[in-house]
């Protein structure tokens, strides 16, 4: 999971790039990087580095760019490792200039792609989808396509979840698609007349931007001096077929920050905007009707991504909500820490509870969704160290048994606490609480297909995989 920032023509590019990236960060810790496309030489800077903090803003590196179309990048590491290499924009050189590209998901026939390259004798450097990408619709700018055709004709070619910006040399202008599924989120705003491209809305707030709509699906978008031009490629190839949507629910679940918003067409037919935090809400709202305790003293949130379903999980079971766990603050999500001993190390650091509150109590843990477990074992080791009477665990996400694909950091199986368990050995493998319980399938999707009825991607909790893999 990435957050991309796109944007052209706005005489406070460098600033709206800045805290445009900075607002999605939890998005992407690995690294951060940054491209700019001077329009008076026609040349296209680029710089990134890894650890994203707000020390790279103030770089000399930073500081120096200027130009007329940016993109930004957050990266957290899913396909390949962390490394300055790996980080994104990519670019790729082509004899008219460079072509970069910054792109949030994961590209499934990678191997197909590099041999399709390897036979072109076109040579990528990282281990990154994303390059890949650039280098494959460098292809098809070499041999005379324009940039809508050349992306059109990669979109062909790779199969996965993308959402993806792009600029180069010879444009004076900024383009934008989105895979045909719709899986990884893109959003487009304006601001002062000017249109800006993004992985969540909260991006646009920040900025003091309006929303103007999603990317659609496969759809390809050019943004220049004289405004909007779209291209649909699935459109021009069959008009007929309107092809399935597929979200990814861990987006609702997890990564969207909560005051992101999702636009929801009413039953009165009127546009409408949820945010995730209602979302999430809901979820918990949910989980109390299918697992309630009715004898807890309190219902407590892993903070901070578990606070919104609490809150709902709360109202709905009338048991008090008390926010007695604290998240320390600097540290960020651990789920995203590529290395094991970090993500132990951090999620002992990250979290204390109020001494005073667990005595003799019965406490209702509730966080988003329960991936490795390491940090719900720490927790609820910490509470009975804090003399909780019973500890029972209530997550608002069904048990992530598979793998993602498509741009989520759960790649290899045997991580996942889920994946090979019965109830109670699950139970026990998550630091044995006195119960844990999760929302069920059916409840999980029919929650979500409220606020996304067009369609959702669950393969990593029931293993309908919409993007054939191997």
């Amino acid at each position: 999971m990435c957050g991309i920032h796109g944007a052209h023509g706005h005489v406070n590019g460098k600033y709206l790039v800045k805290r445009s990236l900075w607002s999605v960060h939890t998005r992407g810790r690995g690294s951060v990087g940054v491209a700019v496309r001077d329009a008076t030489h026609r040349r296209i800077s680029i710089e990134k580095r890894l650890e994203n903090d707000l020390s790279f803003y103030d770089t000399p590196q930073f500081l120096k760019l200027e130009g007329k179309t940016w993109i930004g990048h957050v990266r957290w590491p899913t396909q390949s490792e962390k490394s300055t290499r790996n980080a994104q924009p990519h670019y790729t050189q082509h004899l008219e200039g460079r072509i970069a590209l910054a792109a949030n998901g994961d590209v499934v026939n990678m191997d197909e792609l590099k041999r399709f390259l390897e036979e072109k004798r076109i040579r990528v450097y990282s281990e990154n989808d994303a390059e890949v990408m650039t280098a494959v619709i460098y292809h098809h700018v070499s041999q005379g396509m324009n940039i809508p055709q050349a992306i059109a004709a990669m979109m062909k070619m790779v199969r996965g979840a993308y959402s993806a910006v792009l600029i180069a040399d010879w444009e004076d202008a900024l383009f934008a698609f989105r895979d045909e599924y719709g899986i990884r989120p893109m959003f487009l705003g304006t601001l002062d007349n000017r249109y800006i491209v993004c992985s969540e809305t909260c991006q646009l707030t920040v900025l003091g931007a309006s929303y103007v709509r999603e990317i659609e699906p496969g759809e390809i978008v050019k943004i220049d001096d004289d405004g909007l031009h779209s291209f649909h490629r699935s459109s021009v190839e069959n008009p007929d077929v309107i092809k399935p949507q597929f979200f990814c629910t861990i987006e609702g679940a997890y990564f969207s920050r909560p005051d992101s918003t999702f636009p929801v067409i009413g039953p009165d037919g009127k546009l409408k905007f949820v945010s995730f935090y209602m979302i999430r809400k809901a979820l918990g709202r949910r989980t109390a009707i299918e697992h309630p305790v009715p004898h807890a003293d309190m219902v407590i949130p892993v903070p901070r991504s578990g606070i919104p379903a609490a809150i709902g999980y709360s109202h709905e079971a009338k048991i008090p909500y008390e926010s007695a766990l604290i998240n320390e603050g600097q540290i960020g999500r651990t789920f995203i820490e590529s290395d094991y001993q970090a993500r132990v190390r951090l999620a002992d650091e990250k979290y204390s509870g109020v001494p005073d509150m667990f005595e003799e109590k019965r406490v209702v843990v509730i966080d988003d969704s329960l991936i490795r477990a390491l940090t719900m074992k720490t927790i609820i080791q910490k509470l009975r160290d804090l003399g909780a009477l019973e500890v029972h665990v209530r997550i608002p996400a069904p048990e992530v048994i598979l793998s993602c694909y498509y741009g989520v950091d759960t790649k290899r199986a045997f991580e996942l606490v889920a994946h090979d368990k019965n109830k109670e050995e699950l139970r026990l493998a998550a630091g044995a609480p006195d119960s844990l319980e999760f929302i069920s399938k059916k409840g999980f999707r029919e929650v979500l297909s409220v606020f996304h009825p067009r369609g959702l991607c669950m393969a990593c909790f029931d293993g309908k995989y919409p993007i054939p893999v191997k």
